[in-house]
């Protein structure tokens, strides 16, 4: 019996050894998910092939507070302005080349029954690899940039 007790202690100093690094793990695993839900960086990613909405941050949904987007297509809840950037998602995972524009220009209706408005945003749409190396998703980087645009376009009118 004499044997098994310093087995014993070494086992349980082990498992408390692991214990401490699991928690490590989750609280370092936890540092990308705040970074996602605290950035004022409007950020989400789809899946292809229908680019289905996995992950949508605050600022992102604070484009247009009325529209629900996890687990919903691209094409829907953008139907508006769906075809041609439907065709560039695609190219985005089949080239594996990162798309982005500067102060773009979209017509959208930001909440239920409201008329659509005029908003200009920068965006990065950037392919993540799947498990087989070939990107399966799409990661949106993006910020809006309406006031921005409205006080260049102010200025040259007023020269």
């Amino acid at each position: 019996m004499s044997t098994s007790a310093p087995a014993e202690v070494v086992h349980q100093d082990e498992v408390e050894r692991l214990r401490t690094r699991v928690a490590e793990l989750e609280r370092e695993r936890q540092i990308p998910a705040e970074i996602v839900e605290k950035s004022p960086l409007m950020i989400s990613i789809v899946r292809a092939p229908d680019f289905i909405y996995e992950l949508v941050n605050p600022a992102f949904q604070a484009l247009t507070p009325g529209k629900q987007f996890l687990g919903r297509r691209f094409a829907d809840v953008w139907a508006e302005l769906s075809e041609p950037l439907v065709e560039i998602l695609q190219s985005v995972v089949e080239t594996g080349r990162t798309f982005q524009l500067e102060d773009a220009p979209y017509a959208i209706q930001r909440s239920p029954g409201a008329p659509p408005e005029t908003v200009h945003v920068s965006y990065s749409w950037i392919p993540l690899p799947g498990t087989n190396g070939k990107p399966d998703r799409i990661l949106t980087l993006a910020y809006e940039t309406t006031a921005a645009v409205r006080q260049r376009q102010q200025i040259a009118e007023s020269n």
